[in-house]
This record gives structure tokens, sequence and C-alpha cells, in this order.
């Protein structure tokens, strides 16, 4: 697999970063260059207006 990926997030999108199969971080709006030499990553785009849904279960607990 590439270490370097290119994602595009569109204006009414919001990319979820899983690192290894944990949720890392969301991707806002715009071009995103990732890196990971090691890691595995995978990205899920998902509509804005589904981004609370997309988190449930992801964030950690406080």
């Amino acid at each position: 697999m590439n270490p370097i990926q290119r994602v595009t997030v569109k204006k009414n999108e919001r990319a979820l970063l899983l690192r290894n199969g944990e949720f890392d971080r969301v991707l806002e709006l715009g071009h995103h260059w990732l890196f990971a030499p090691v890691d595995h990553l995978r990205i899920e785009v998902v509509p804005l207006e589904r981004l609370d849904q997309a988190l449930v279960g992801r964030l950690p607990q406080r």
C-alpha cells in the first residue's frame, strides 16, 4: 500500500480518518496529504448532515 495518500473533502462532506482501525480525527473541507509508512489508514467520507451518526461510538468517553 502507498504510504502517501491525498484526500479531497468537499464543502458538504467530512472525512473520518481511521488509523489501524481506530478513530484518529475528522478531516475538514479541503485537500489533505496523509503520510503513514507503517500505519494502515482508512478514510470514510460522510455527508455533513450524517457526521453525528458516523461519530457515534468512535469518540473517547469522558
